[in-house]
């Protein structure tokens, strides 16, 4: 196994918790496969595994050893695995208050509507779909995908109507939230599409209401939102 270790550390994520148990995913992997790691692999992936958690101050310990075998490094990998959570959570919980701040700065409890042209409301349904896609794969309770389903149903019939309610996409918003410390690494590219999402709903309601947008893809921060009665 030629280069292993390099062939393991391909393309992880800045976070470093996240990049951490995909690192313990791709280790485990190896012997889910029936394959063996064998020294001085394992050696290697032992003290990548020892420096890494040592330089991010990551909550873990791993015990010196003064030999190294496969069973010692399926051991360290299974036991990152079965705590993926604790390691994600820093990343997640800034992703979270990323969110929270979002919400907070478009969705002050009263409506607005956002009057989507076909090309949005295109994009909104792909993201939907991609969105549902994420949380049928992810390891969530049955029970807690159902409810997000239910929330996506209602997403989708609110992009058909003639003045779309956004307070139902920022709100669909928290609900990811709560959420996203259960699905470990899929709670970055839900969190992702569901922040793309968001933006086309916020420019499309602020072309509505003559604001005007920075560039780029940065989030907008709109005024407060005018009743719906106002509008419609």
């Amino acid at each position: 196994m030629a280069d292993l270790l390099q062939e393991l550390t391909s393309n992880l994520p800045s976070d470093p918790g996240s990049a951490f148990v995909i690192f313990a995913e791709r280790v485990f992997s190896i012997f889910e496969a029936g394959r063996r790691i064998g020294s001085p692999d394992a050696v290697r992936i032992y003290l990548f595994y020892k420096t890494f958690a040592s330089r991010f101050n990551l909550d873990i310990v791993i015990d010196d050893l003064d030999s190294v075998t496969d069973h010692n490094i399926k051991g360290i990998s299974n036991n990152i695995l079965g705590n993926r959570v604790k390691f994600v959570k820093g990343y997640v919980s800034s992703e979270i208050n990323e969110m929270i701040d979002q919400i907070s700065t478009n969705f002050d409890g009263s409506f607005g509507v956002a009057r989507l042209n076909e090309q949005e409301k295109q994009k909104i349904r792909d993201h939907l779909e991609k969105i549902r896609r994420l949380i049928d794969e992810s390891g969530l309770p049955v029970r807690k995908k159902n409810a997000l389903f239910e929330r996506l149903n209602a997403l989708a019939q609110e992009v058909d109507q003639y003045g779309t309610r956004t307070d139902r996409f920022f709100a669909f918003m928290s609900d990811v939230a709560f959420v996203a410390g259960d699905m470990a690494k899929k709670s970055k590219p839900l969190i992702d599409e569901v922040k793309d999402m968001i933006k086309v709903v916020s420019r499309s309601r602020a072309r509505q209401e003559g604001v005007s947008l920075p560039p780029g893809d940065e989030p907008i921060l709109l005024p407060p939102p005018e009743n719906i009665s106002d509008e419609v």
